[in-house]
């Protein structure tokens, strides 16, 4: 098992439900983060995510964050379900498009970076 230098933190992984959020999610975990795993859709495998993740007090939070609001609830959301404010915030969340990008309207290269 991974050390533990994380124990008792809180940790927060935006877009955390799938493939790099939640290994990174499963990371923090081993090292003893209680960890928030943050979703826009996917509920069923944040909470499936949830069950694989080793030690308690993890929680799925859903939200949008592509939008100040959005990560305003996100946050307030993973405090009150880890019990303390966020300590270790691990953005995966971006917008992606498979335009290339010599073809990409300007509108959408906006909303990607």
């Amino acid at each position: 098992m991974a050390e533990q230098f994380l124990a008792g933190k809180a940790a927060l992984v935006t877009a955390g439900s799938r493939n790099l959020g939640s290994a990174v999610a499963v990371a923090l975990a081993e090292r003893g983060a209680r960890v928030a795993v943050n979703y826009h859709s996917s509920q069923g495998e944040a909470e499936a995510l949830l069950d694989r993740m080793p030690g308690s007090g993890h929680a799925a939070v859903r939200g949008d964050a592509g939008s100040p609001d959005g990560v305003r609830a996100i946050v307030t959301e993973a405090r009150e379900a880890l019990g303390s404010p966020i300590q270790v915030l691990i953005n995966n969340y971006g917008p992606f498009s498979m335009t290339p990008f010599a073809e990409m309207p300007e509108d959408e290269w906006d909303r990607i970076w």
